[in-house]
């Protein structure tokens, strides 16, 4: 398992908390490997991951220019969207 990507991403929970990713030295040469190949290719890109827990996991990194529109990604209720038009990653 230690040669196997460990990823954990926590967003924040409400606005203006702080977000985290911690990953192994493994994952974090896989996230900086996909994410230049996004930057190259102007194409989304996704990879195969794990949790401390050993369950696995595809992240997709989407590179786009879309700001104003994007989906909040809070998890509290009371900082969840609400926008009819706001749009998530998996609709990209």
């Amino acid at each position: 398992m230690k040669d196997e990507p460990l990823i954990h991403l926590w967003p924040g929970a409400s606005f203006h908390e702080d977000g985290y990713i911690v990953a192994n030295r493994t994952g974090l040469k896989y996230l900086l490997h996909v994410v230049e190949t996004a930057l190259k290719t102007s194409k989304s890109v996704r990879i195969e991951a794990m949790t401390g827990d050993g369950e696995g996991y595809t992240l997709h990194i989407i590179p786009s220019e879309e700001e104003i529109r994007l989906a909040l990604p809070y998890t509290d209720d009371y900082a969840e969207e609400s926008r009819e038009n706001a749009i998530y990653p998996w609709d990209m």
